[in-house]
């Protein structure tokens, strides 16, 4: 696992097609979903079997993975206030290990 419990260290992120910032959106957007999920209370197999059908040489595949372990690690809320705190907190964190990567 990355730094800090986080993903996205160098080479695991998407190709330089896209620009940083819509890649690191793109991520951040994703891990986002994925908290949304995991506060909403679905099952954490469901959410692999999700990235697990993504094409092996999709580079979202392994760094969906990672994301969906990280979300999965952390506590389920039952208050709104820390649900949605959470998602943004999380979807941030990613985003600044995306960013990171790329230097």
């Amino acid at each position: 696992m990355a730094e800090h419990g986080y993903p996205l260290q160098a080479g695991a992120s998407p190709p330089k097609a896209a620009t940083l910032t819509q890649n690191c959106t793109s991520i951040g957007e994703l891990a986002r979903s994925i908290m949304m999920k995991r506060q909403s209370g679905t099952d954490m197999s469901q959410m692999m079997s999700v990235v697990d059908k993504l094409d092996d040489e999709n580079p979202v595949k392994s760094i969906g993975k990672e994301i969906v372990i990280l979300a999965y690690a952390m506590p389920l809320f039952n208050g709104e206030d820390y649900k949605q705190r959470t998602i943004s907190e999380f979807a941030n964190k990613i985003q600044v290990k995306c960013y990171q990567g790329s230097q």
